[in-house]
């Protein structure tokens, strides 16, 4: 059974979580805008996290958690924006969840970081794909003093086979899960040889990304 619930507690409770923060003279803003490079491939919500340092989202040829396993199959981002509310012993600072976007386009949210919670992650499931997804891990913001930009890859987040098969992709109506007991890895890309149609395809080699990260005037 897939993960299907909408995070709505965790999403009611950010604009809490958000003024908690606004109140740390140590702290400031920063603008988070982040761009889809396919022109294939629709991404979906985004959620974003400031974070102590130390702590990641992902990590290359580890097996991943339950947060981007159902991020990346699912689109669903519950249990990443849910650690932040709920403060995961202080580790987070603060929350914002980008919509999703269509091919070419682009979002910004906006985030607080501090000086214990200066990292930026984020991520969003490429919505065309088994468990394929893409963004940010990591990314000192605080100390920022100009606008950083990171293309980023698609990666496979290696918690569900790629069969590409209408009843694993919820794109497609898929309810079901084909488990796989991987790694995080870059993604290979889509083969089209199955029920998701080549038109899908994305180059792997080529960022499918763009995040820029803009310092805004620290608060007072």
């Amino acid at each position: 059974m897939r993960f299907t619930r909408l995070a709505l507690g965790a999403a009611l409770a950010i604009p809490a979580l958000i003024s908690a923060r606004a109140a740390d003279p140590a702290s400031h803003r920063v603008s988070i805008e982040y761009e889809d490079l396919t022109r294939t491939q629709p991404l979906s919500s985004a959620p974003f996290v400031s974070h102590v340092a130390g702590l990641h989202l992902w990590e290359i040829g580890k097996p991943t958690g339950v947060p981007i396993q159902v991020l990346a199959e699912d689109g669903n981002p519950e249990w990443i924006l849910g650690a932040a509310v709920n403060g995961a012993g202080g580790a987070y600072g603060d929350a914002a969840m980008g919509l999703p976007v269509m091919p070419g386009g682009k979002r910004r949210v906006e985030l607080q970081v501090d000086e214990r919670h200066p990292m930026v992650s984020g991520a969003w499931m490429l919505g065309a794909s088994n468990d394929g997804f893409a963004g940010i891990d990591a990314v000192d913001a605080y100390r920022l003093r100009a606008p950083l930009t990171v293309e980023v890859f698609a990666l496979d987040a290696g918690t569900e086979v790629d069969s590409e098969k209408k009843e694993f992709v919820p794109l497609l109506g898929g309810l079901l899960r084909d488990p796989e007991r991987g790694v995080v890895a870059r993604h290979a890309g889509i083969r089209g040889d199955a029920d998701l149609p080549a038109s899908f395809w994305f180059d792997p080699a080529k960022p499918v990304g763009r995040v820029t990260i803009t310092p805004l005037q620290p608060a007072s």
